[in-house]
């Protein structure tokens, strides 16, 4: 092959190369930029699920200022978003239902991120399907407490050592109450909708 006709193959190969390299090259920036809003939106998400902590947080620290006084959780409280009662019924009420807000209340938490504020709904609902006493004929949802006479020897009411094991005897432990807290935040910047839930359980 003569050089001429060497020149003229080369011409198109080093097109071909060239805009081979020129999309990948584009490819790269695309997947570098995307790869960068989903690291952002990802952080975005975990700090709107931290407001969403700081208000079951704000929540389970009434609780334990309530307990002092044991009637005080016997009746709905709605400026703190708390319900004595909860709808045990088929299907289930889950937070996707409108109903399962019904008599919640709101705080303000801050994005740890831009340091905007967050508005986070929750609600607190005692296991019980009636007001009153949580004892019976009143049916709510318990599981066995601790014989520690000592509020420090026990954490949510079970002792060091002890079962959550259905099949281990209860040892005449008084019962705890269970008290399910959930916060959402709705419709935030970039359309980002969270809900996280706590279970409390506490002696009254």
């Amino acid at each position: 092959m003569s050089i001429r006709k060497q020149k003229g193959v080369a011409l198109p190969v080093a097109l071909i190369l060239f805009v081979v390299m020129l999309i990948g090259a584009l490819y790269l920036a695309k997947s570098a930029g995307s790869s960068a809003g989903s690291a952002s939106n990802l952080a975005y998400q975990r700090s709107i699920s931290r407001a969403a902590d700081v208000a079951l947080l704000n929540a389970n620290n009434w609780l334990g200022t309530q307990a002092l006084t044991k009637a005080a959780l016997y009746d709905h409280q709605s400026a703190q978003g708390y319900r004595a009662t909860f709808a045990f019924v088929t299907p289930a009420l889950t937070p996707a239902d409108p109903t399962f807000w019904t008599g919640s209340t709101t705080m303000t938490a801050y994005n740890d991120v831009d340091g905007t504020p967050i508005r986070v709904e929750y609600i607190i609902y005692r296991l019980c399907n009636n007001t009153g006493e949580a004892a019976l004929p009143n049916l709510c949802i318990k599981s066995p407490g601790s014989q520690a006479t000592n509020t420090s020897d026990s954490v949510n009411g079970m002792r060091a050592g002890d079962s959550w094991d259905a099949k281990e005897p209860p040892q005449n432990r008084p019962p705890v109450t269970h008290y399910l807290v959930t916060a959402r935040v709705i419709n935030a910047a970039r359309g980002t909708t969270v809900i996280n839930q706590l279970v409390v359980t506490m002696g009254v």
